[in-house]
């Protein structure tokens, strides 16, 4: 799926604007959670810095919540990062 999809998507799931959603979104359980789990995957890799594909993997893991449903609908692979 082009970017430009992924953020028509996104856009289309969210109903404020930006900045106050980046604000809310930021301190959603769903978002504290990938961020951990992004920080544990970065860290399994012996990196102190989380990168976007440590990201994309935690909130597709996650498995719920705006990001991983349009992750899903984009058919984003989280394991073919893994490997």
């Amino acid at each position: 799926m082009p970017p430009e999809r992924i953020h028509e998507a996104v856009a289309a799931r969210l109903s404020m604007d930006a900045s106050q959603a980046a604000e809310r979104i930021a301190w959603t359980p769903y978002s504290r959670k990938a961020i951990a789990l992004a920080e544990a995957r970065s860290g399994a890799g012996g990196s102190d810095l989380i990168d976007c594909d440590d990201l994309l993997v935690g909130l597709a893991q996650v498995g719920r919540g705006a990001a991983a449903a349009v992750l899903t609908d984009a058919g984003f692979d989280a394991a073919a990062l893994a490997g």
